[in-house]
């Protein structure tokens, strides 16, 4: 992307040191130059103990992935004039689940695709404390008027695949038949599929969950018999990548669809307006020109795609664990920049003990993050989860790198020389600011 030619011996080395690093079992990768495939690999195993490589037909799971394509098939619909972005979505389809909120009837197929419904994630994740006596476990629940905030929903998209399946007289075993013949297909994404096939238990990859001592342990198949939109898409990256071109090439959605799917459609950190929610996409507008991103977890899968159309351009990777996080951050900057992360220890004197304690962010949905000092050495956890830690790399005084995620933390000190803040600089998002409170 930096104008670099970067040799492919160069890209392989570059990967086994990562998964190696990361105990990843195996990956799929493709990287995207001037519209076109122009390296792809399949490493590692698909499944450890039956020893069995991945292959070019292998296909992992691209958990969340899914929600990019479903929005390009929405969008499809509403050329065909099957459905509108507008129309509330109850005057298609009434939804039983939630019916005892009125709030519901507000909730559209564009509130749906760019995250702003008030749905949980999912209605089994933990209720909030505002809600536990009105809610229970397991009850679908607004967290907000639908279209006034953003809160990252899969419900929304399973919703909407509801209506949609109403719209066809199907069921959602069907819609994925048809997804399956509407997208995959018609893009040459031949192997992929939205629902579990024949193909797909010959084929498909067994995810891990990697342990602390680096050894991974096997994770449950999920079948996924019928269409999650949020979820149920199974891929490797050099099919992917035919989705991510047809992005870029405008191909298979009229140019006015595209803009729509591509666009601002609401905002994570107003009012800087730097991180956005398409329709179905993430969008941060960089230095580099917008960034147009997803990420999926499925535990035990972790599949992510950047792309950035204007500059064609862009790269997948799929992988079989649940260390996307380490990998994801050093391939993104070695993608931009030609080379992996420079960041050496600065051989300077520091006294870790003064950046000791917890500290707030100025996001809400962000966790609290916690430093403590082992053996001289100062590390990052993230509140309530100390099975994670993150060592720091000084640079200079009061100024650290994380290597695992590309980050630098800037502390700040008052007119006292006290600590009593830091700011997070992360490539390509916006700035995180943190306060010191204890």
């Amino acid at each position: 992307m930096n104008g670099k030619e970067i040799l492919p011996t160069a890209i392989d080395a570059f990967l086994k040191k990562e998964m190696a690093a990361g105990s990843i079992p195996g990956l799929s990768i493709a990287i995207i130059n001037n519209g076109k495939v122009v390296y792809s690999r399949e490493m590692g195993l698909a499944d450890i103990e039956q020893q069995t490589k991945v292959t070019r037909q292998t296909l992992f799971e691209a958990a969340s992935l899914t929600k990019s394509v479903f929005a390009y098939y929405v969008l499809k619909q509403v050329e065909k004039g099957l459905i509108a972005l507008d129309t509330p979505l109850y005057k298609y389809m009434p939804y039983p689940d939630i019916a005892y909120d009125e709030r519901y009837k507000l909730i559209t197929a564009r509130m749906a695709l760019s995250h702003t419904t008030g749905f949980p994630n999912w209605r089994d994740d933990e209720v909030p404390d505002s809600l536990s006596t009105k809610v229970k476990k397991g009850s679908l629940y607004l967290n907000f008027r639908p279209g006034t905030q953003v809160s990252y929903s899969g419900e929304g998209f399973q919703y909407l695949a509801k209506t949609i399946a109403h719209l066809l007289n199907t069921n959602l075993r069907g819609l994925g038949e048809i997804m399956n013949k509407e997208v995959c297909t018609s893009l040459g994404m031949t192997n992929s599929t939205l629902i579990r096939n024949n193909y797909v238990d010959q084929f498909k990859a067994s995810g891990y969950l990697r342990n602390d001592d680096g050894s991974n342990w096997k994770g449950d198949f999920e079948t996924f018999d019928e269409l999650n939109a949020a979820a149920s898409l199974r891929s490797n990256a050099p099919e992917f990548a035919k989705f991510m071109i047809a992005l870029i090439n405008n191909k298979g959605l009229k140019k006015q669809s595209m803009n729509e799917m591509l666009k601002d459609q609401a905002y994570d950190d107003p009012p800087s307006h730097t991180a956005a929610k398409g329709l179905g996409v993430f969008i941060h507008h960089t230095s580099a020109g917008d960034r147009i991103s997803h990420n999926g977890n499925n535990q035990i899968f972790n599949a992510d795609y950047i792309m950035y159309p204007d500059k064609k351009s862009g790269f997948v990777i799929f992988i079989n664990n649940n260390m996307e996080e380490h990998i994801m951050q050093h391939l993104e900057y070695f993608f931009k920049h030609g080379q992996e992360y420079p960041v050496k220890d600065a051989d300077i004197l520091i006294d870790v003990n003064s950046y000791v304690g917890e500290y707030k962010s100025s996001d809400p949905t962000t966790p609290n993050f916690v430093f403590l000092t082992e053996k001289g050495k100062l590390f990052l956890y993230v509140k309530n989860n100390h099975k994670r830690k993150y060592e720091l790399h000084p640079a200079a005084k009061d100024d650290f790198f994380l290597n695992e995620v590309i980050a630098k933390l800037v502390f700040i000190r008052d007119k006292n020389g006290m600590i009593i803040g830091f700011e997070k600089e992360q490539q390509s998002f916006y700035n995180e600011k943190f306060q010191k409170i204890d």
